[in-house]
């Protein structure tokens, strides 16, 4: 079976198909490198600095991107998303410098290791605002260009198929990420995804068109006019508003709480306390994120009002999952290794992995409809904006409530802000009156 008949694309226009198989790869290399990177940057950073100064890396990291994700976003719209992307990737790849030869002691660069992880932190994060939501706002203008698959039904065939390949890369990430931190040494790693930046760098520099990326202003002088009518087009949209700020609640949530003071340390912990215990725990929860997923593409057509099962799905993934582990977390503290309580906590998983999975798709469904062309990317970044604008209090303070109070008081802050979340989306489907 050809590959574009897996994925559902077959009956696409030639051109179209392309577009969506370089999306698949760009993002199945992006995906490997970032959670490659992950585990191994979030324990590096806790066994090397002090709870504050963990928060304090973290907040230059999210608040770089809270001030430049949607200016960027937006200037994807204007000299296109090509060129966003590849200045994107030479960022990143400028800041691996300040991570790998901060604590080299090397006479032409002189400087601490603390100072070396913040700058790093500072240009990544650059880099990573520059990059968010062009591939996708490329993709999807070119689909909807088209005039074709009305009811989305292709669609969502490609993204519940293609996440599968997304999922696959993200376990395979974790479970290297680890192993190879542990076995050899976390720099190498560092090294391993400056390559795979730079990799990534020529195939979109080779294989990405250019003449598609913005069909709507490409002259510089279009910049300031596009991004404040892009800003007006969201406030005017109570339901966009609503829509926007619940998932930017619950991806704060998730990325400044729960991933960068929670979830590494828990599998650490029940893995034995080591790296790479983590990173195989890791993969075993997307292991079986890629058995859900087979069952999503069976059953995702089913979920007819996107809105409403967005709403369901953020409650479970979110607020009673994080309820549920705190319980389970108290009750069987991993004092030593144990494969029932591993098994426990794997069982446990398994509501965020599949309410996520249907959560993704719909999302994206919601996404290619509610979105105006004319300002894709500069509403696709000004999600992750608003999710970095609250993600600096929300990773300063959790690293203060933790210093402060103790581990434990972390889950009841997380719980409290994902039920927020999920409270702006209802609101957004009340709004919407099932039009989503």
């Amino acid at each position: 079976m050809a590959f574009d008949q897996w994925l559902g694309t077959s009956g696409l226009p030639h051109n179209t198909k392309n577009v969506l198989a370089l999306n698949v790869l760009i993002n199945s290399i992006r995906t490997f490198a970032d959670n490659l990177l992950l585990i191994v940057l979030v324990l590096f950073l806790l066994d090397r600095l002090d709870p504050v100064a963990v928060g304090l890396a973290w907040s230059i990291f999210f608040g770089i991107q809270a001030l430049v994700d949607f200016p960027t976003g937006n200037l994807g719209d204007t000299i296109g998303h090509k060129n966003v992307l590849l200045i994107a990737y030479l960022l990143q790849i400028f800041s691996f410098p300040f991570l790998l030869l901060s604590d080299a002691q090397l006479p032409f660069f002189a400087i601490t290791e603390t100072i070396g992880i913040f700058l790093f932190m500072f240009f990544y994060g650059l880099g990573i605002s520059q990059e968010s939501g062009a591939l996708e706002a490329w993709t999807d203008n070119i689909y909807r260009k088209d005039n074709i698959d009305p009811q989305r039904a292709i669609y969502s065939q490609f993204i519940a198929k293609s996440e599968l390949i997304i999922k696959l890369a993200t376990m395979m990430g974790f479970l290297m990420g680890g192993f190879v931190s542990t076995l050899i040494s976390p720099f190498v790693v560092f090294w391993i995804v400056l390559i795979l930046r730079v990799f990534t760098f020529l195939i979109i520099a080779w294989k990405m068109d250019s003449d598609d990326s913005s069909k709507y202003a490409r002259k510089i002088s279009s910049y300031v006019g596009k991004a404040q009518k892009s800003i007006l087009a969201f406030l005017r949209s109570p339901i966009m508003l609503t829509y926007f700020l619940g998932i930017a609640t619950l991806w704060a949530a998730n990325e400044a709480i729960w991933y960068t003071f929670i979830l590494f340390r828990i599998y650490r912990e029940y893995g034995g306390g080591t790296d790479a215990g983590a990173g195989i725990i890791r993969s075993i929860v997307f292991l079986f994120g890629i058995l859900w997923q087979l069952v999503t593409i069976k059953i995702i057509h089913r979920f007819k009002h996107a809105a409403f099962w967005v709403f369901i799905a953020s409650l479970l993934s979110n607020a009673l999952f994080f309820a549920l582990l705190m319980l389970y977390y108290r009750a069987f503290p991993p004092t030593t290794f144990s494969l029932l309580l591993l098994a426990g906590l794997l069982l446990i998983y398994q509501i965020p992995i599949f309410w996520e999975n249907i959560q993704y798709v719909l999302q994206q469904r919601i996404n290619l409809d509610l979105v105006p062309d004319e300002y894709r990317n500069s509403l696709y970044s000004l999600l992750p904006t608003l999710t970095r604008l609250l993600g600096v209090p929300f990773v300063y303070l959790t690293g203060v409530l933790i210093e402060q109070y103790g581990f434990y008081v972390s889950f009841y802050w997380l719980i409290a802000v994902s039920i927020a979340g999920s409270s702006l989306l209802a609101l957004s489907l009340l709004l919407s009156k099932r039009t989503l």
